[in-house]
């Protein structure tokens, strides 16, 4: 059952073209004109279907065919991301549970000499749910190492302060090669993505992450990683990210680290270690010496490739309209979440252009590659700027039953289903 804030859409045609028109600028900036200001939350009550959907007046088949295609691909691999990330969870658990040593967990409240050793009282290392998830790492059959001891150092991210590297100029996009790409904690998800991609550039030569380095969240977002695998782009973290670096191992062994760091945020570890306020802050030393338990190399190199597999290449110079969702499926059967994510971006790229393309009335070039989707140089934002759409008087209005759907049936904004 639908809350009253929500609406089903009675949509049966064309459904993924209108979701992908909902999503876009081009739909909320109309939206946002339409809805009065409020003082504390704005309510569009059922104003949005009045926003206006541009149709295309060039090869409109094929056009919408497309539009739909490349809505469906990204859904589904957005949908697979958390598949992946499900079961590299499932797939430590599982092996954890079934190496335990003969040893049973008994919880005891700590001594004196615990108390001395932690040196705080105000942390939850003396929590039986702690306890029994460090006793749970630590009886796997196959024992453990902590992570200084497999060779691992951690960095602190450089300080962004114009006090200290100067004047900054920030975009969403990298308008020059020089510039850098920023991932702050804040921009990671918990599938060891980057939500939010911004660049920004300075005079002076900036620290950045190294090939197979791990971005580990250290404040705020505790726990949350990402592996840096495309050299493309120099990124940098801020202060309040790590890196986690080893010359001397494979980016498998890397990628599997930052798995298990996943699961080690899943079991809320570094709740229970992180300190201060705003999602606590975890320092270099702990996270040096976190726990792993030594899996085979078999096991390692599973769990890994859920994360990245080298061996998936997207093909997208062969795709056509007849054969994309098959061959892009065929494609994400293989793939891990890094490839998955990088191909979604590269299709929001491609799907966001064709929407400014119907919007403005031009032809929409229908090509699965990205280069050829871009047609416009990246220039510098101009602040007063906003988009124009020249097609959006040749449109169509959101569907809807009725005229009396868009009443009210008691409650203020939620309308008769």
């Amino acid at each position: 059952m639908l809350s009253g804030a929500l609406y089903k859409l009675p949509v049966s045609d064309k459904k993924y073209y209108l979701l992908a028109f909902i999503k876009h600028n081009i739909f909320r900036e109309q939206l946002d004109f339409m809805v009065p200001k409020g003082a504390t939350i704005r309510h569009a009550k059922t104003l949005f279907l009045d926003c206006k959907i541009p149709m295309p007046n060039h090869n409109p088949d094929n056009t919408i065919k497309f539009i739909e295609l490349l809505t469906q691909a990204i859904i589904n691999k957005e949908k697979l991301i958390k598949e992946r990330h499900q079961a590299i969870l499932n797939a430590i658990e599982t092996e954890l549970l079934e190496n335990q040593k003969p040893n049973k967990f008994k919880f005891e409240l700590p001594r004196i000499n615990e108390l001395e050793e932690v040196g705080r009282l105000d942390t939850g290392l003396y929590n039986a749910g702690f306890k029994k998830l460090n006793f749970f790492i630590n009886n796997y059959l196959n024992g453990t190492s902590v992570l200084k001891d497999l060779g691992y150092k951690t960095f602190r991210g450089p300080n962004l302060a114009v006090s200290v590297i100067g004047v900054t100029y920030y975009a969403q996009k990298r308008i020059s090669k020089k510039f850098y790409k920023l991932i702050e904690p804040t921009d990671l998800t918990e599938y060891g993505t980057v939500a939010t991609e911004r660049y920004f550039g300075n005079i002076n030569r900036i620290p950045h992450l190294k090939e197979g380095d791990i971005l580990f969240g250290a404040e705020g977002n505790v726990g949350k990683v990402y592996v840096n695998i495309d050299l493309k782009e120099k990124s940098v973290t801020n202060f309040h990210g790590m890196s986690i670096t080893n010359p001397y191992v494979n980016l498998q062994n890397k990628c599997f680290i930052a798995c298990y760091i996943m699961w080690l945020r899943h079991k809320k570890y570094f709740e229970y270690y992180s300190t201060g306020g705003q999602g606590g802050s975890f320092g270099v030393e702990k996270t040096e010496n976190i726990t792993v338990p030594n899996f085979p190399e078999e096991k390692q190199k599973e769990i890994a490739l859920l994360y990245h597999n080298p061996n998936s290449n997207y093909q997208a110079d062969t795709f056509k309209l007849d054969n994309f969702l098959e061959q892009d499926n065929a494609f994400n059967e293989t793939a891990g979440i890094y490839e998955l994510d990088k191909t979604a971006k590269q299709l929001k790229e491609i799907l966001n252009k064709a929407i400014d393309d119907i919007a403005n009335d031009r032809e929409v070039n229908i090509n699965f590659t990205l280069d050829s989707s871009r047609q416009q140089p990246h220039t510098l934002p101009s602040r007063t700027s906003r988009p124009t759409y020249q097609n959006l008087a040749k449109s169509v209005s959101v569907p809807t039953h009725n005229h009396n759907d868009r009443q009210s049936n008691g409650r203020e904004g939620t309308p008769n289903r």
